[in-house]
């Protein structure tokens, strides 16, 4: 499986959907940027990020969520996170984020 590939697939009209596969680092970082950067989020929408087929994420990753986050805001969407492994929520947990995201189990 490749570092930090992204894939965006429309989810009806009100999601778009990012999934993110591999490990969510500093190497990823980039294409992962640019994938979200080329979303084109419309006020209303929800912007759901798949967390599932994350199996390692950094500092690196936790900035990438919330950068995520700032671009739905400021789109006017919603964001939402769909859980990983624990390994990745445990860090999720760690900083605290777990409790400053909108956490889903399925998309």
């Amino acid at each position: 499986m490749a570092t930090g590939v992204a894939q965006s697939r429309p989810h009806g009209t009100r999601h778009r959907v990012l999934t993110l596969h591999g490990e969510l680092d500093v190497a990823a970082a980039t294409s992962v940027l640019k994938r979200l950067i080329e979303l084109d989020l419309q006020p209303g929408q929800r912007l759901l990020l798949d967390l599932r087929d994350v199996q390692f994420i950094d500092s690196t990753g936790i900035r990438l969520l919330l950068q995520a986050r700032a671009h739905a805001e400021r789109a006017g969407a919603a964001f939402t996170v769909v859980a990983g492994p624990p390994a990745v929520m445990r860090v999720l947990r760690l900083v605290g984020l777990d409790d400053q995201l909108d956490v889903v189990r399925e998309p």
